[in-house]
C-alpha cells in the first residue's frame, strides 16, 4: 500500500471539476512525473464522479481511473570498466586508446566527457552558489530585526518628545505663579497706601 500511495503522488490532473453540457465534450490533462524507477499494472489513481448539477450533493455514478506504466533509468555500459593502460612508451610519442560506450536501455541520452579539472569548477561553483542563497536567506532575517529595532527607537523618540512637551508646558505654569505672586504683591501695597493716608 505504502508503495502504491508514493505512485500515486506522481500524478496530477487539471481543469477538475468542469461542467459538461449536453452533446459536448471535454478533456481532462493528466501528468505523470515519476522520480524513481517502478512498475505497475491497473492501478487505480482516480475516482471520477458523475454529480446532479441540479443536487451537487448527489453522485449519480462513479467509477475507477487506472493506469499502467513501466519506468526505467537509463542504462549503458562503458568499455574499458576501469583504468585505461597506456603501456610503456618513449619521451614525446603518440599511443591513442579508445573508449567504448553502449546505450542497453530503451532511452535515448546525452553524455559529456570533461577533465577532472572542469569537474572540480563545476562543484566549486555550485557550493559558491548555494552559499550566496544561504547568505541572501540570512540576510532577509536580519533585516527583519533591524526594523523591529527601529520600532523600538521609534518609541523611545516618542517618548522623548513626549518629555519635551512637558518640559515646555512647565514654564507656563511658573509664569502662572509669578503672575500671581506679582499680583498679591501689589495689592499688600496698595493696602499699606490706604492705611497711610
Amino acid at each position: 500500500m505504502e508503495k502504491d500511495d508514493q505512485i500515486r503522488k506522481y500524478f496530477s490532473i487539471d481543469d477538475n471539476p468542469v461542467t459538461l453540457s449536453p452533446q459536448k465534450e471535454t478533456k481532462a490533462k493528466i501528468t505523470f512525473k515519476p522520480t524513481q524507477q517502478v512498475e505497475f499494472v491497473n492501478l487505480p489513481i482516480f475516482i471520477c464522479n458523475v454529480v446532479d448539477a441540479a443536487k451537487p450533493d448527489v453522485v449519480i455514478n462513479s467509477f475507477q481511473l487506472s493506469f499502467s506504466a513501466k519506468v526505467f533509468l537509463s542504462r549503458f555500459e562503458i568499455c574499458p570498466a576501469k583504468d585505461m593502460y597506456f603501456g610503456d612508451l618513449p619521451i614525446s610519442t603518440t599511443r591513442t586508446q579508445t573508449i567504448e560506450l553502449k546505450n542497453v536501455g530503451k532511452f535515448p541520452f546525452n553524455y559529456t566527457i570533461i577533465s577532472h579539472k572542469m569537474w572540480l569548477g563545476q562543484l566549486a561553483k555550485k557550493s559558491r552558489s548555494k552559499i550566496q542563497l544561504d547568505g541572501k536567506k540570512g540576510k532577509s532575517k536580519k533585516g527583519k530585526g533591524i526594523g523591529s529595532s527601529k520600532s523600538s527607537n521609534g518609541s523611545k523618540n516618542s517618548k522623548s518628545g513626549s518629555n519635551k512637551i512637558d518640559k515646555t508646558k512647565k514654564p507656563e505654569k511658573s509664569s502662572q505663579v509669578d503672575k500671581d505672586r506679582g499680583s498679591k504683591g501689589k495689592g499688600s501695597k496698595e493696602s499699606k497706601k490706604d492705611k497711610g493716608k
